[in-house]
């Protein structure tokens, strides 16, 4: 049975939300625009490679400042509406991983995948052996760059995860610097389109946010957050949709390796492969 893609890269950007959820008064956030409020000023924003992979068209009715829609993006983009009914540091990952990142993550092991987890945070709640980078921009190149170990490892393994948590933005955020969150952001965005264009054509690359903090608020955010999708040898994506929750990710993960899926989440390996 043909496995589409033999490496999977989540990079977890754990701070950028993108306008606020449905339910934003529930958790004191009504108005929150992580994305939007980095712009409230003269600034525009340069962000290259979320602008490619689609950033302009989910804010096609509140368009941003910088940021244009595209009618030719070059990877799969949406929204996520975070399903937990908390909103906490953990809830999101929890969320992502189906209930729990570590047991998710053995299970995934004990099939013979192979499973890196690489941050600059190193007391996070894993049980999982954690790579421990110097800062987030060094956590992508371990994780993206073919001449890392990491990746040489991935690939004499044959089939690969990689989940890499970033979280100087989540500081930067929660501490209300704003523009020191947007450079962040931008820094950030060049790596990725740097790094995504080494990419094997058979690796998946995943951007998402397992949670938002408005730097405005200081504190968490209830908001959709985005979810970006890139694969080097296609030359064009499409929508995604609204997805319901973050156990997309995981389930599209499984179907992606064969694995026995559970029934959190539904699959988007479809879209991502349908020419």
């Amino acid at each position: 049975m043909e496995t589409p893609f033999q490496q999977v890269v989540v990079v977890d950007l754990a701070s950028l939300g993108i306008g606020e959820a449905p339910e934003a008064n529930r958790f004191n956030a009504v108005g929150a625009d992580t994305l939007g409020h980095l712009t409230t000023g003269q600034e525009l924003l340069n962000l290259t490679a979320f602008g490619q992979w689609g950033l302009g068209n989910l804010r096609d009715n509140n368009p941003v400042a910088g940021i244009a829609a595209t009618d030719s993006p070059a990877g799969f983009f949406g929204r996520v509406h975070v399903a937990a009914p908390d909103w906490n540091a953990v809830s999101g990952i929890d969320e992502l991983f189906q209930g729990s990142v570590n047991a998710w993550l053995n299970k995934q092991t004990s099939s013979g995948l192979a499973v890196h987890l690489i941050s600059t945070d190193s007391i996070h709640q894993f049980a999982h052996p954690v790579i421990n980078a110097s800062n987030d921009q060094a956590a992508l190149d371990t994780a993206l760059n073919p001449a890392t170990a990491v990746s040489q490892d991935i690939e004499a393994a044959g089939q690969g995860i990689t989940y890499v948590l970033l979280t100087e933005g989540t500081q930067l955020a929660l501490h209300s610097r704003v523009a020191e969150y947007r450079q962040w952001l931008q820094d950030i965005d060049t790596k990725l389109y740097q790094l995504s264009q080494q990419l094997l054509p058979n690796t998946l690359l995943i951007v998402t946010s397992t949670q938002a903090i408005d730097p405005s608020f200081g504190r968490l955010t209830r908001e959709y957050v985005p979810l970006f999708c890139f694969i080097n040898d296609q030359n064009t994506g499409r929508a995604l949709g609204i997805r319901r929750t973050l156990a997309d990710i995981s389930a599209t993960i499984e179907m992606n390796f064969h694995r026995q899926r559970t029934s959190q989440g539904h699959s988007f390996l479809v879209e991502l492969t349908s020419r």
